[in-house]
């Protein structure tokens, strides 16, 4: 009967030792490459790159007031309503005030008194001047006295007063039959500019007051709108009237709306840290409305036509931003400087040139790693 020992050592003979030059021992000492990294490649080409700031953005109306009675009255009538379209000076309202009309027909009556004592007090200057005339050759052959004379002389200087104090007196009575007619104008309530009426508030017959300011209607244009933006401190001085454009965009509105800054508050909000800057965007289909929400994108700087490459070609590599040349089946790793980085493209202020062949996602890549050029995927920009 074999022993432990007899059967132990047949069972290592059976199973064999791997030696340096068997296939085991093969394995160990070459292991298989890894893979090479898959990635498209693109040659740098030129673009426009923006830095861009995205923010909320509130829409006003270009102007909007509410109407008031300027006078006490009750309102005769409206002919118009919420939604109606107005021109500058079309009618809203009138107001009835027979008070106004009693104190305008006293006014004209005192105009007429007025006018009457100037034309009385002009014939009684004439008469006195006839007078001096006749009495100048009577003196002279001593028919009147020189006492006489020198009284008719003084009433002539009078009578002229008169005449500069009628007219005095008729200028108020013309100047208070005016005011009145002011306040008579003020009961017909027209609209102060061209918009809608957004809200109307009387109807015929109702008491409308001057002293508490009794609102009428509320009307708005919004040929334009007003889009107001509020920019963080850390953005604002980057803001300039007239030169930043910016894109506006509405949920409820298909379509983007593009325009520059109108004007700007030149100061930040105390509370806020934020520069109130406005874009005026032409509404004449009146699809913004006045206090809509969006969002809006205002380009804070702008290269035009520079060398880019895509985003996300570019990696840190230690304290070095590179980029990877495909040469030869291989990744050679290219430090780059860039400038703007919109998201998408990266300008290239120094780096590779425009026949270099980029690895499109340098994600996975090291220098000196095989790469396989594949078809790089078409993306709308």
């Amino acid at each position: 009967m074999p022993t432990a020992l007899a059967l132990l050592a047949t069972a290592i003979a059976s199973t064999g030792c791997p030696s340096e030059g068997g296939p085991g021992g093969e394995a160990a000492a070459q292991r298989s490459p890894p893979p090479p990294v898959e990635t498209a490649v693109v040659k740098p080409a030129k673009h426009d790159v923006a830095r861009e700031v995205v923010l909320p953005v509130e829409l006003w109306a270009w102007q909007q007031v509410s109407v008031v009675a300027k006078v006490t009255g009750y309102v005769e009538t409206v002919p118009v309503d919420r939604g109606s379209v107005v021109k500058a000076g079309d009618l809203l309202a009138t107001v009835s005030v027979p008070e106004l009309e009693d104190e305008k027909r006293k006014r004209a009556a005192d105009v007429r008194v007025a006018e009457a004592d100037v034309a009385s007090a002009t014939a009684e200057h004439e008469l006195q001047v006839l007078t001096i005339q006749r009495m100048d050759k009577l003196v002279a052959d001593n028919a009147v006295s020189v006492q006489e004379y020198d009284v008719a002389k003084a009433r002539e200087v009078v009578s002229k007063s008169a005449i500069a104090h009628a007219e005095a007196r008729a200028a108020a009575a013309r100047e208070s039959l005016r005011s009145t007619e002011t306040w008579i104008a003020y009961a017909t309530i027209a609209a102060p500019f061209a918009g809608v009426l957004t809200d109307r508030w009387v109807h015929p017959g109702a008491l409308v007051s001057s002293v508490e300011r009794t609102p009428l209607f509320h009307v708005v244009d919004i040929a334009t709108i007003r889009a107001v933006v509020d920019v963080p401190e850390a953005e604002a001085p980057r803001v300039q009237a007239d030169r930043t454009s910016v894109r506006v965009s509405i949920p409820e509105i298909a379509g983007v709306f593009s325009g520059t800054v109108s004007r700007s508050a030149t100061a930040l909000d105390p509370k806020t840290r934020t520069l109130r800057v406005e874009v005026d965007l032409k509404n004449p289909d009146r699809q913004l409305l006045p206090r809509m929400y969006g969002q809006a994108t205002l380009v804070l700087e702008l290269h035009k036509d520079v060398l880019t490459v895509p985003s996300t070609a570019v990696a840190r590599s230690g304290n070095e931003t590179v980029v990877f040349v495909v040469q030869d089946g291989k990744a050679r790793k290219v430090p780059v400087k860039i400038g703007l980085d919109d998201g998408k493209l990266a300008e290239v202020q120094s780096g590779p040139g425009a026949e270099d062949a980029v690895a499109a996602q340098a994600r996975g890549l090291s220098d000196g790693a095989s790469v396989k050029v594949i078809d790089a995927p078409k993306e709308k920009r």
